[in-house]
């Protein structure tokens, strides 16, 4: 961290333990609930530091910190959602019992649960035909109740999370770091400006100013991963410190 700064981390209530049943409200409202946890802990000016989804909502946190009289004074934006994206960019099978088998593939393997359950095949061959079946078999895999809870807690966030975003915004100081695997990940789901000419996912319309500070190694999940990445976040906050 850059000197005379500390941490303050916010994570979405529905993804935390205990946190089922947690509104998933629009931007504007998770913005709105964020800053008023975050208002009393911070020491004007903050600097706010968004990874994917959390690119999206800085703006808005920025705003709503604002409301509170909690001033910022820039933003550090690692691989976030190119610009316009939506909810309806990302592909979605039409068959309910088949995407969340999907989802639980993907999910086991990102949360280091080991390889994929390969449960949208099973669905597909009709050994599981029932939500119930396909909970009940993920919970087989897993072989804990507190691992199968997590990954069902994620995958019923990601079902119900409102990402709508206006994308009518404009940012003041910011500095953005990519991943090298990030054009491929927005690819597969769809998102226009993945391969945009500024090199940040066309975000070039809210910061004219906007460039890449590093392109960080590995795929969008692997941005916080290994020293180098690490070394490259810190280079890049020492940089958007200056620039305040």
């Amino acid at each position: 961290m850059p000197a005379g700064f500390g941490l303050l981390c916010c994570q979405a209530p529905e993804l935390c333990d205990g946190g089922r049943g947690a509104p998933a409200g629009p931007l504007g409202g998770r913005a709105a609930r964020d800053a008023g946890l975050l208002a009393a802990e911070l020491t004007p000016p903050a600097l706010l530091v968004g990874y994917s989804f959390g690119g999206v909502l800085a703006p808005y946190l920025r705003d709503a910190l604002a409301a509170r009289g909690a001033a910022t004074r820039g933003a550090l934006l690692v691989d976030p959602l190119p610009w316009g994206s939506s909810p309806r960019d990302d592909p979605r099978d039409p068959d309910p019992l088949r995407a969340a088998a999907g989802c639980y593939d993907v999910l086991v393997a990102r949360l280091g649960y080991g390889a994929a359950p390969a449960l949208r095949a099973a669905v597909d061959a009709g050994d599981v035909n029932s939500l119930p079946a396909l909970g009940a078999e993920l919970r087989r895999f897993l072989g804990t109740a507190a691992a199968f809870e997590e990954v069902d807690r994620v995958a019923r966030f990601l079902d119900a999370c409102d990402g709508a975003c206006a994308w009518d915004f404009t940012l003041g100081a910011a500095v953005f770091v990519t991943t090298a695997g990030g054009p491929a990940h927005f690819a597969a789901r769809n998102r226009p400006n993945r391969a945009h000419g500024d090199g940040v996912y066309g975000w070039s319309a809210a910061a004219p100013n906007a460039r890449r500070a590093a392109v960080l190694a590995g795929g969008h999940f692997d941005a916080f991963r290994g020293a180098g990445n690490l070394r490259a976040l810190a280079a890049a906050l020492e940089e958007l410190v200056s620039e305040g």
